[in-house]
Protein backbone atom coordinates (compact mmCIF):
# COMPACT_ATOMS: atom_id res chain seq x y z
CA UNK A 1 0.00 0.00 0.00
CA UNK A 2 0.94 3.79 -0.64
CA UNK A 3 1.36 6.24 2.08
CA UNK A 4 -2.28 7.66 0.84
CA UNK A 5 -3.82 4.14 0.96
CA UNK A 6 -2.82 4.08 4.34
CA UNK A 7 -4.12 6.93 5.56
CA UNK A 8 -7.21 6.35 4.07
CA UNK A 9 -7.51 3.02 5.64
CA UNK A 10 -6.79 4.77 9.48
CA UNK A 11 -9.23 7.56 8.52
CA UNK A 12 -11.71 4.73 7.43
CA UNK A 13 -11.30 2.80 11.02
CA UNK A 14 -11.51 5.81 12.87
CA UNK A 15 -14.36 7.18 11.10
CA UNK A 16 -16.26 3.58 11.62
CA UNK A 17 -15.84 3.28 15.33
CA UNK A 18 -16.31 7.22 15.65
CA UNK A 19 -19.74 6.24 14.16
CA UNK A 20 -21.02 3.47 15.60
CA UNK A 21 -20.50 5.01 18.99
CA UNK A 22 -22.45 7.83 20.02
CA UNK A 23 -21.50 10.27 22.82
CA UNK A 24 -23.50 8.50 25.14
CA UNK A 25 -22.63 5.04 24.08
CA UNK A 26 -18.94 6.49 24.09
CA UNK A 27 -18.78 7.40 27.42
CA UNK A 28 -20.56 3.98 29.18
CA UNK A 29 -17.89 2.17 27.65
CA UNK A 30 -14.63 4.31 28.47
CA UNK A 31 -15.90 4.04 31.97
CA UNK A 32 -13.82 1.68 34.14
CA UNK A 33 -16.00 -1.67 33.89
CA UNK A 34 -16.54 -1.55 29.90
CA UNK A 35 -13.58 -0.39 28.91
CA UNK A 36 -12.62 -4.17 27.53
CA UNK A 37 -15.71 -4.45 26.13
CA UNK A 38 -14.85 -1.29 24.18
CA UNK A 39 -11.24 -2.79 23.16
CA UNK A 40 -13.27 -5.78 22.02
CA UNK A 41 -15.75 -3.52 19.61
CA UNK A 42 -12.90 -1.72 18.13
CA UNK A 43 -10.46 -4.92 17.86
CA UNK A 44 -13.78 -6.86 15.87
CA UNK A 45 -14.61 -3.92 13.66
CA UNK A 46 -10.75 -3.44 12.68
CA UNK A 47 -10.38 -7.03 12.16
CA UNK A 48 -13.75 -7.25 10.38
CA UNK A 49 -12.92 -4.29 8.41
CA UNK A 50 -9.05 -6.17 7.51
CA UNK A 51 -11.16 -8.81 6.11
CA UNK A 52 -13.36 -7.29 4.07
CA UNK A 53 -10.84 -5.22 2.80
CA UNK A 54 -8.43 -7.96 1.47
CA UNK A 55 -11.96 -10.11 0.47
CA UNK A 56 -13.17 -7.52 -2.25
CA UNK A 57 -9.63 -6.57 -3.44
CA UNK A 58 -9.20 -10.16 -4.00
CA UNK A 59 -12.52 -10.42 -6.27
CA UNK A 60 -12.23 -6.71 -7.83
CA UNK A 61 -8.72 -6.22 -7.38
CA UNK A 62 -9.68 -2.25 -6.76
CA UNK A 63 -8.25 -0.09 -4.37
CA UNK A 64 -10.94 2.36 -4.50
CA UNK A 65 -13.40 -0.01 -4.75
CA UNK A 66 -12.60 -1.99 -1.95
CA UNK A 67 -11.98 0.47 0.76
CA UNK A 68 -15.92 1.82 1.09
CA UNK A 69 -17.14 -1.48 0.55
CA UNK A 70 -14.72 -2.71 3.78
CA UNK A 71 -16.11 -0.04 5.34
CA UNK A 72 -19.46 -1.05 5.50
CA UNK A 73 -18.63 -4.36 6.27
CA UNK A 74 -17.04 -4.07 8.89
CA UNK A 75 -20.41 -1.94 10.63
CA UNK A 76 -21.46 -5.85 11.21
CA UNK A 77 -19.87 -6.57 14.26
CA UNK A 78 -21.61 -3.30 15.99
CA UNK A 79 -25.03 -4.58 13.92
CA UNK A 80 -24.45 -7.98 15.39
CA UNK A 81 -24.23 -6.80 19.12
CA UNK A 82 -27.30 -4.39 19.11
CA UNK A 83 -29.14 -7.31 17.06
CA UNK A 84 -28.31 -9.85 20.68
CA UNK A 85 -28.65 -7.21 22.99
CA UNK A 86 -32.32 -6.13 21.91
CA UNK A 87 -33.01 -9.73 21.65
CA UNK A 88 -31.65 -10.24 25.45
CA UNK A 89 -33.44 -6.92 26.59
CA UNK A 90 -37.15 -8.43 24.58
CA UNK A 91 -36.25 -11.75 26.58
CA UNK A 92 -36.36 -9.43 30.04
CA UNK A 93 -39.70 -7.68 29.12
CA UNK A 94 -41.23 -10.20 28.75
CA UNK A 95 -40.54 -12.11 31.57
CA UNK A 96 -41.49 -9.40 33.95
CA UNK A 97 -45.11 -10.27 33.54
CA UNK A 98 -44.54 -14.00 34.76
CA UNK A 99 -42.49 -12.44 37.52
CA UNK A 100 -45.75 -10.20 38.75
CA UNK A 101 -48.01 -13.44 38.56
CA UNK A 102 -45.76 -15.04 40.74
CA UNK A 103 -45.28 -12.04 43.12
CA UNK A 104 -49.36 -12.12 42.87
CA UNK A 105 -49.70 -15.70 43.93
CA UNK A 106 -47.24 -15.84 46.60
CA UNK A 107 -48.85 -12.39 48.57
CA UNK A 108 -52.40 -14.42 47.84
CA UNK A 109 -51.25 -17.69 50.10
CA UNK A 110 -50.04 -15.25 52.20
CA UNK A 111 -46.20 -14.81 51.98
CA UNK A 112 -44.80 -11.23 52.87
CA UNK A 113 -43.32 -9.41 50.15
CA UNK A 114 -39.83 -9.31 51.29
CA UNK A 115 -39.59 -13.21 51.05
CA UNK A 116 -41.46 -13.59 47.53
CA UNK A 117 -39.26 -11.24 45.85
CA UNK A 118 -36.35 -12.95 47.70
CA UNK A 119 -37.97 -16.37 45.90
CA UNK A 120 -37.93 -14.37 42.65
CA UNK A 121 -33.57 -15.14 42.29
CA UNK A 122 -34.70 -19.24 42.16
CA UNK A 123 -38.35 -19.63 41.25
CA UNK A 124 -38.47 -16.28 38.45
CA UNK A 125 -37.29 -16.41 34.95
CA UNK A 126 -33.37 -17.18 34.22
CA UNK A 127 -33.05 -13.52 32.68
CA UNK A 128 -34.37 -11.62 36.20
CA UNK A 129 -32.21 -13.69 38.46
CA UNK A 130 -29.40 -10.91 38.68
CA UNK A 131 -32.25 -8.36 39.49
CA UNK A 132 -33.46 -10.08 42.46
CA UNK A 133 -30.45 -11.11 43.63
CA UNK A 134 -29.60 -7.88 43.88
CA UNK A 135 -32.83 -6.84 46.18
CA UNK A 136 -32.10 -9.95 48.52
CA UNK A 137 -28.50 -8.97 48.83
CA UNK A 138 -29.17 -5.40 49.62
CA UNK A 139 -32.47 -6.34 51.83
CA UNK A 140 -30.52 -8.81 54.17
CA UNK A 141 -27.70 -5.98 54.48
CA UNK A 142 -29.77 -3.47 55.47
CA UNK A 143 -33.18 -4.95 56.47
CA UNK A 144 -35.15 -2.10 54.49
CA UNK A 145 -37.53 -3.53 51.79
CA UNK A 146 -37.17 0.16 50.29
CA UNK A 147 -33.74 0.17 50.21
CA UNK A 148 -33.70 -3.56 48.71
CA UNK A 149 -35.93 -1.97 45.91
CA UNK A 150 -33.75 0.73 45.05
CA UNK A 151 -30.75 -1.93 44.39
CA UNK A 152 -33.18 -3.49 42.52
CA UNK A 153 -33.87 -0.79 40.43
CA UNK A 154 -30.23 -0.11 40.12
CA UNK A 155 -29.63 -3.47 38.88
CA UNK A 156 -32.28 -3.57 36.47
CA UNK A 157 -30.81 -0.41 34.77
CA UNK A 158 -27.57 -1.58 34.64
CA UNK A 159 -28.90 -4.55 32.68
CA UNK A 160 -30.75 -2.59 30.31
CA UNK A 161 -29.04 -1.77 27.48
CA UNK A 162 -30.58 1.71 27.56
CA UNK A 163 -29.57 2.25 30.66
CA UNK A 164 -32.55 2.78 32.17
CA UNK A 165 -35.31 -0.01 32.49
CA UNK A 166 -39.14 1.55 32.73
CA UNK A 167 -40.98 -1.67 33.83
CA UNK A 168 -38.53 -1.89 37.14
CA UNK A 169 -39.69 1.20 38.32
CA UNK A 170 -43.43 0.12 37.69
CA UNK A 171 -42.64 -2.74 39.66
CA UNK A 172 -40.91 -1.01 42.81
CA UNK A 173 -43.66 2.02 42.18
CA UNK A 174 -46.20 -0.82 42.65
CA UNK A 175 -45.40 -2.50 45.22
CA UNK A 176 -44.47 0.08 47.49
CA UNK A 177 -48.09 1.77 46.78
CA UNK A 178 -49.52 -2.01 47.57
CA UNK A 179 -47.36 -2.74 50.99
CA UNK A 180 -48.91 0.85 52.17
CA UNK A 181 -52.76 -0.02 50.99
CA UNK A 182 -52.54 -3.13 53.19
CA UNK A 183 -52.38 -7.03 52.78
CA UNK A 184 -56.08 -7.14 51.26
CA UNK A 185 -54.93 -4.59 48.11
CA UNK A 186 -51.48 -6.39 46.86
CA UNK A 187 -53.09 -9.15 44.85
CA UNK A 188 -55.03 -6.84 42.71
CA UNK A 189 -52.75 -3.84 42.36
CA UNK A 190 -49.85 -6.73 40.78
CA UNK A 191 -53.12 -8.54 38.77
CA UNK A 192 -53.69 -4.56 37.56
CA UNK A 193 -50.13 -4.57 36.59
CA UNK A 194 -49.50 -7.93 34.86
CA UNK A 195 -52.34 -6.77 32.79
CA UNK A 196 -50.77 -3.44 32.18
CA UNK A 197 -47.64 -4.93 30.90
CA UNK A 198 -49.41 -7.87 28.97
CA UNK A 199 -51.17 -5.32 26.76
CA UNK A 200 -48.01 -3.04 26.24
CA UNK A 201 -46.30 -5.92 25.29
CA UNK A 202 -48.54 -6.24 22.92
CA UNK A 203 -47.77 -2.89 21.69
CA UNK A 204 -44.49 -2.99 21.73
CA UNK A 205 -44.35 -6.38 19.45
CA UNK A 206 -46.52 -4.19 16.88
CA UNK A 207 -44.25 -1.11 17.25
CA UNK A 208 -41.27 -3.22 16.37
CA UNK A 209 -42.42 -5.43 13.59
CA UNK A 210 -42.84 -2.13 11.67
CA UNK A 211 -40.29 -0.76 12.85
CA UNK A 212 -38.28 -4.11 11.53
CA UNK A 213 -39.75 -3.11 7.75
CA UNK A 214 -37.89 0.15 7.91
CA UNK A 215 -35.04 -0.80 8.58
CA UNK A 216 -34.91 -3.71 6.61
CA UNK A 217 -36.07 -1.68 3.64
CA UNK A 218 -33.62 1.15 4.26
CA UNK A 219 -30.82 -1.97 4.61
CA UNK A 220 -31.91 -3.16 1.37
CA UNK A 221 -32.47 0.11 -0.59
CA UNK A 222 -28.57 1.00 1.32
CA UNK A 223 -26.68 -2.45 0.18
CA UNK A 224 -28.47 -2.45 -3.77
CA UNK A 225 -26.07 -0.43 -5.41
CA UNK A 226 -23.47 -1.27 -3.63
CA UNK A 227 -24.16 -5.37 -4.78
CA UNK A 228 -24.28 -3.89 -8.06
CA UNK A 229 -20.92 -2.00 -7.86
CA UNK A 230 -19.65 -5.48 -7.15
CA UNK A 231 -20.74 -6.94 -9.67
CA UNK A 232 -19.74 -4.04 -12.02
CA UNK A 233 -16.42 -4.10 -10.73
CA UNK A 234 -15.80 -7.36 -12.99
CA UNK A 235 -15.15 -5.24 -15.88
CA UNK A 236 -11.73 -3.60 -16.20
CA UNK A 237 -13.54 -0.53 -17.44
CA UNK A 238 -15.56 0.39 -14.39
CA UNK A 239 -12.69 -0.48 -12.49
CA UNK A 240 -10.46 2.47 -14.25
CA UNK A 241 -13.51 4.59 -13.81
CA UNK A 242 -13.83 4.56 -10.20
CA UNK A 243 -9.73 4.39 -10.20
CA UNK A 244 -9.56 8.09 -11.07
CA UNK A 245 -9.98 11.30 -9.17
CA UNK A 246 -13.49 11.84 -10.13
CA UNK A 247 -14.59 7.71 -9.44
CA UNK A 248 -13.23 8.16 -6.16
CA UNK A 249 -15.14 11.19 -5.19
CA UNK A 250 -17.76 9.76 -6.32
CA UNK A 251 -17.68 6.37 -4.13
CA UNK A 252 -16.65 8.67 -1.51
CA UNK A 253 -20.13 10.88 -1.88
CA UNK A 254 -22.00 7.50 -1.77
CA UNK A 255 -20.27 6.03 0.94
CA UNK A 256 -20.99 9.09 3.01
CA UNK A 257 -24.70 9.39 1.40
CA UNK A 258 -25.39 5.20 2.56
CA UNK A 259 -24.23 5.53 5.47
CA UNK A 260 -25.89 8.94 6.90
CA UNK A 261 -28.93 7.75 5.20
CA UNK A 262 -29.00 4.47 7.43
CA UNK A 263 -28.00 6.22 10.33
CA UNK A 264 -30.88 8.10 10.50
CA UNK A 265 -33.37 5.91 9.15
CA UNK A 266 -32.14 3.97 12.40
CA UNK A 267 -32.19 6.70 15.00
CA UNK A 268 -35.39 7.87 13.26
CA UNK A 269 -37.45 4.61 13.75
CA UNK A 270 -35.67 4.01 17.51
CA UNK A 271 -37.10 7.47 18.55
CA UNK A 272 -40.29 6.38 17.36
CA UNK A 273 -40.32 2.97 18.65
CA UNK A 274 -39.10 4.82 22.37
CA UNK A 275 -41.87 7.72 22.23
CA UNK A 276 -44.70 5.25 21.34
CA UNK A 277 -43.71 2.92 24.27
CA UNK A 278 -43.71 5.06 27.06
Amino acid sequence: MSKIELLLFAGYALGIVLFTTNETNFRSLMSKNKKHDFIIIVTKTITTFLVAYLLFFFVTHSVSISLPLALLSSYLPQLHRKTRKRKEEEIRRKSWPLVIDQLASATHSGVPLHKALNQMQERGPVPLAPIFFAFSDSFRKEGSLEKGLMSFVECAHARSSKGYDEIAVKIKSTILIARESGGLEVGPILRNLSAFLRQRERTVNEIHIKQEWIKNGAALASTAPWLLLILLSFNSSTKESFGTHGGQVVLLIGLALTLSAYHWISRISDSVSNTRTR
